[in-house]
């Protein structure tokens, strides 16, 4: 994060998001007893990509809107 500028601001957005939304689901999943830690970073660095759009309680077979906070964390690898 040293290195954010004006200018590199939205090149790093989408890192941004993505590790939010990372933390996020392990947040909500370490609760969980019945999920090992390998399991939560398992779905953590998978689920990431649905994860906007399932809490906006999108179908996900449906194409959403072109959200910059939908597309730049799904468009991530």
């Amino acid at each position: 994060m040293e290195d954010l500028t004006r200018e590199s601001f939205w090149q790093q957005w989408s890192k941004i998001l993505k590790t939010d939304v990372k933390l996020s689901l392990v947040k909500e999943l370490v609760h969980f007893e019945n999920f090992s830690s390998k399991e939560v970073v398992l779905i953590a660095e998978t689920d990431y990509r649905t994860y906007f759009k399932e809490l906006c309680r999108y179908d996900l077979s449906m194409e959403s809107k072109h959200l910059m906070i939908f597309n730049d964390a799904s468009a991530i690898n």
